[in-house]
């Protein structure tokens, strides 16, 4: 009579090769939300000086149009705040007035950021130049 071995090799894993695997997951997981959060965050950013850089580029607009159609320009600062992009937003407009040349020079420093914003800084400053 012969005797078989019996074959106890089968195609899973060991205990310890899933401990192990779990292990390198854990340690992989932290860092890997800590990458995507930061990526979330930079993206968030990075639309909020978009919409800002918008903002100013239309008031400065809104100055040379009406400078155009109605012969006027602010003299002195301007700040208010309004709705954008579904957020609200302040802006604040420093006029400088320059002799040149060629006559007066209006510096026109565009300033944007969020009106809930913690620490209140600007997100975006756009300097546009308009000749009397």
């Amino acid at each position: 009579m012969q005797k078989h071995k019996a074959n106890n090799t089968s195609g899973g894993f060991t205990l310890v090769e899933v401990l192990v695997a779990l292990v390198i997951v854990s340690l992989a997981l932290p860092a890997l939300i800590s990458s995507i959060t930061t990526v979330v965050d930079a993206t968030g950013r990075m639309e909020k000086k978009a919409y800002a850089g918008w903002i100013a580029q239309n008031k400065l607009q809104e100055i040379m149009i009406t400078k155009d159609l109605q012969n006027e320009m602010p003299k002195s600062r301007l700040r208010d705040t309004l709705e954008y992009g579904g957020q609200n937003w302040d802006w604040q407009v420093d006029v400088t007035e320059q002799e040149t040349i060629v006559g007066k020079v209006f510096r026109f420093d565009i300033k944007v950021g969020e009106v809930d914003a913690d620490d209140g800084e600007w997100l975006v400053t756009l300097a546009g130049f308009i000749g009397e």
